[in-house]
């Protein structure tokens, strides 16, 4: 922000001399948390722009957070397991506009030890299990 001041004729912005964002900190954040070996090159083609070195304890959470990573589920199929032995199931619908084929429920079948997957489609839903 500044402020002009009128002079009687025209309104004057004083000239400013010093810089509001100095620290390494917004210039990270701005240039979208660039790489600190990166800063170089990408800064290369302004020839008025400081950006300050990268301090030794700056820390940015937001660089952390997406870079972490998380253990795997355990994968339930081992070796014992054989083609078939334990499927997973889904049901859905039923759906209020049935599809080219009349149906209006579909049905999703995964073999845990091979993860070939099926996906039948029913026309009404037929309980297997009462």
């Amino acid at each position: 922000m500044f402020e002009a001041v009128f002079d009687g004729n025209l309104f004057k912005i004083p000239e400013i001399s010093q810089s509001a964002h100095i620290t390494y900190n917004f210039w990270h954040q701005a240039l979208g948390h660039l790489a600190p070996s990166s800063k170089d090159k990408a800064i290369k083609p302004y020839s008025d722009t400081d950006i300050p070195a990268k301090p030794k304890d700056f820390i940015c959470s937001s660089c952390v957070k997406s870079k972490m990573t998380r253990k795997s589920r355990p994968s339930t199929s081992g070796n014992d397991r054989n083609k078939l032995d334990l499927l997973h199931s889904d049901l859905n619908g039923p759906f209020p506009v049935p599809s080219y084929g009349n149906s209006l429920y579909y049905i999703t079948l995964i073999d845990d030890a091979t993860s070939v997957a099926w996906v039948r489609f029913m026309k009404q839903n037929q309980r297997l299990l009462r």
